[in-house]
């Protein structure tokens, strides 16, 4: 596998329970890293899958193709498996080294991409044998970019549904922050970054509180917007209901707590984050773009992107509706249990694996 890092991210947490997965398969799977090896590393390494961190950072400098190549060529793989943020110097390098069979994952793209990203994936595209992507609407955007490959299928993003599961009586949340039993408890998981937008959500809740609806959120992740949403939450005058919960490894304990799933994104593939909570059987909002409407299905509530005053009249309807909220919570562990497990995610992966090989 390789990757930028194993930062606590949507892909990056995908990617690991991938390896462990496949490792538990029998397969001899390890993971290089190209910037740094991230807040997930040590848990690999523990649980001993091999992370490298072979000084491949920056572009202009060839050496990093010099380094990333020996590396790959030290292991000899069957397969190289690159993920999002990598393609480029993931595929040169494999050239490099001898390796002709290369699989990529788009996890996802932004409209505002860098040029020069765009060009990179075109060089690497041809020399890939197969591109999976993790939505049908990215599927489509990467055959629109020119960027399919030789052999493009669909892989949907699989969650463990033994970890991730409805049912806890909890309120670890509700505790630490004040928070009433009669609130309505919006929760999001993701990393405080401009395509997550954030500011939609606070905006959203702090239209909904000025309807008249008893509502808080809590933002479940750190980056570098942390202190422009606080500020603005409290320009709005809502500080009070927006909570920062910070990094948190155990998120599976903490879902069944919500009373709503919110996912503000402006651009998604397939959301790890949006899937474990359907999982846990909380009811899910999110903004109509990339791979939300297929993940979230009848089981929950779509809104249009940039747009707060749809979100706060989402929350009011379900916060006067428990009944709903319940009755879309099970629906959509219903369905994702139908379409979105781990074992259907390492099967297809087994097989384009194998393809590449028997090639």
């Amino acid at each position: 596998m390789i990757l930028p890092s194993l930062a606590a991210a949507g892909m990056e947490v995908m990617v690991a329970r991938l390896v462990r997965k496949l490792a538990a398969r029998g397969h001899d799977v390890g993971v290089t890293c190209i910037v740094e090896k991230g807040i997930l590393a040590p848990e690999l390494e523990a649980a001993g899958i091999r992370v490298s961190l072979p000084g491949a950072q920056g572009l202009v400098n060839p050496a990093w193709l010099m380094r990333l190549g020996a590396h790959l060529k030290s292991l000899a793989p069957d397969v190289v498996h690159i993920h999002s943020g990598a393609w480029f110097k993931g595929v040169m390098a494999s050239r490099k080294a001898g390796i002709s069979r290369v699989v990529y994952t788009a996890h996802g793209f932004i409209a505002s991409e860098a040029r020069i990203e765009t060009v990179l994936n075109r060089i690497a595209a041809p020399l890939t044998n197969h591109v999976v992507s993790v939505s049908e609407h990215l599927a489509e955007v990467l055959k629109a970019r020119g960027l399919a490959g030789r052999d493009l299928s669909i892989i949907a993003n699989g969650i463990d549904l033994a970890l991730f599961k409805p049912g806890s009586d909890a309120r670890e949340i509700r505790r630490r922050f004040g928070i009433g039993e009669a609130t309505l408890l919006v929760g999001t998981v993701a990393r405080l970054e401009p395509i997550k937008n954030q500011a939609m959500l606070i905006d959203g809740i702090a239209q909904a509180r000025a309807k008249g609806v008893d509502c808080a959120v809590v933002l479940i992740g750190d980056g570098a917007l942390r202190a422009d949403l606080a500020a603005q939450a409290q320009r709005l005058g809502v500080s009070g209901h927006v909570h920062f919960w910070g990094l948190e490894r155990n998120v599976a304990r903490l879902y069944p707590e919500l009373d709503v799933f919110a996912l503000t994104s402006d651009a998604e593939g397939t959301s790890i984050s949006l899937l474990e909570a359907m999982a846990s059987g909380v009811c899910p909002v999110a903004t109509h773009v990339g791979g939300n409407p297929a993940v979230v299905g009848d089981a929950g509530v779509l809104v249009g992107v940039k747009r707060p005053d749809a979100l706060a009249d989402a929350f009011a309807a379900l916060a006067a509706d428990k009944g709903r909220r319940a009755a879309l919570g099970r629906a959509a562990r219903a369905h994702v249990a139908a379409r979105f497990s781990d074992e259907a995610m390492l099967d297809a992966y087994e097989r384009v694996y194998e393809k590449c090989v028997r090639s």
